[in-house]
């Protein structure tokens, strides 16, 4: 009877397990198929919290204060974009100039050029034949033109998409979501309520302060610029302010940004290391220094978790993805940390802290001790105050 009990729940759990499989296929399958869809809507709610403790503070109604907060947000966006549109332009048309500085001071280029040669040969011999006679080739090319232009209407339709979901998230969500609170129980009701509270308010502080320090960083390194006498130093900055929301790659590639710039405009000068060098100095005092200091243990990642969140999430939704790789896993533990169930999938995302003595955790001694102290710790107090060690405060 215990033996058929066993095997009873072997099989639900197999199930269970297939049925999670199954669901996060399906899951990633329409993340993938439905991106049009659910990257404006990702983007309007997490300016929703962005911009909702503003709100709060407008002597307006709910749908009049979205309106202007949708408004403002709107305009400031296009005046930005509108200002860097044209340097940006002009950098792309500056690619070949410093492509070429590069093939000059001996970048590995040779190589490539080399392999463009022996393909021409290539083709050259393909289109003869025995007696003589040239066979045409024809090579079809692509409607740029076209592609670009169903691109930008695609990124057009998004980003009216995600407006209109931002006021209507400002306008009406609140009311939609405490009206859905009627049908639970009083109980499961404050509940619910405490958990969004905690959630919106967690949640709004990180994307502010995640958000006003990647301004800073973005003005420091436009200042930077500005001094070394780099053209269009603010579109530096802002490629600064937007990179920096990509962990681990985004330095590396606005670094590698910059000093493309500085080939193929200053050659010869110094500007050509110390802007690059400027560039992820302050990139780097600000991920282990600002950042640390402002947000705390309590949003702080494990390094694996970013990597792998980067990782599928820019596969998913590519750059995009890439960008909300960081806001979603934040989102992700702040519900974890207040819903019991999930509360290992918070535990999991922690980042290196340190236990009650001050002593570093994620070092090899540290973790060796913070180990052997949960193996011995009992049931209760002593087990939850080792738990606490490497949680966020």
């Amino acid at each position: 009877m215990r033996s058929e009990h066993t095997r009873t729940h072997t099989l639900l759990g197999r199930q269970l397990s297939l049925q999670a499989k199954l669901l996060i296929l399906v899951l990633a399958t329409v993340l993938v198929l439905a991106s049009s869809l659910f990257i404006p809507l990702v983007l309007a709610v997490l300016l929703t919290f962005l911009l909702r403790p503003i709100q709060r503070r407008l002597p307006l109604p709910a749908p009049a204060s979205a309106l202007v907060l949708t408004l403002v947000t709107v305009v400031a966006t296009t005046l930005a974009a509108a200002a860097l549109f044209e340097p940006a332009m002009s950098w792309l048309d500056r690619l070949p100039v410093a492509l070429e500085h590069l093939e000059q001071m001996g970048s590995g280029f040779e190589r490539s050029v080399a392999r463009v040669t022996e393909a021409t040969a290539s083709m050259e011999r393909l289109t003869e034949v025995d007696n003589g006679v040239a066979i045409p080739v024809r090579i079809q090319e692509t409607d740029l033109d076209e592609r670009l232009f169903t691109e930008t209407g695609s990124t057009v339709v998004m980003l009216v998409t995600m407006v209109l979901l931002l006021f209507f998230l400002l306008a009406y969500g609140e009311f939609m979501v405490l009206n859905s609170a009627r049908a639970l129980s009083w109980r499961r009701r404050i509940r619910f309520l405490a958990i969004l509270r905690h959630l919106e308010r967690d949640y709004s502080t990180y994307l502010f302060t995640i958000t006003m320090i990647n301004l800073g960083l973005g003005l420091s390194q436009g200042l930077a610029m500005l001094a070394l006498g780099m053209p269009d130093p603010w579109l530096w900055g802002a490629l600064g302010f937007l990179f920096n929301y990509i962990p681990f790659l985004g330095a590396m590639v606005g670094t590698a940004l910059v000093a493309l710039a500085a080939v193929s405009t200053v050659p010869d000068s110094a500007v050509l290391w110390l802007a690059p060098l400027s560039f992820y100095v302050l990139s780097a005092f600000e991920g282990y220094f600002i950042t640390p200091m402002l947000l705390g243990r309590r949003f702080r990642l494990n390094p694996l978790a970013l990597l792998l969140g980067l990782l599928v999430w820019g596969w998913i939704w590519g750059i995009a993805g890439a960008l909300l790789a960081v806001p979603i896993l934040v989102a992700l533990k702040v519900v974890s940390r207040r819903v019991g169930g999930l509360r290992v999938v918070s535990h999991a995302m922690d980042g290196p802290g340190r236990d009650q003595a001050g002593r570093a955790i994620n070092t090899p001694q540290g973790l060796r001790r913070f180990g052997k102290r949960l193996m011995v710790a009992d049931r209760g107090a002593p087990r939850r105050r080792v738990l606490a060690e490497g949680a966020d405060a």
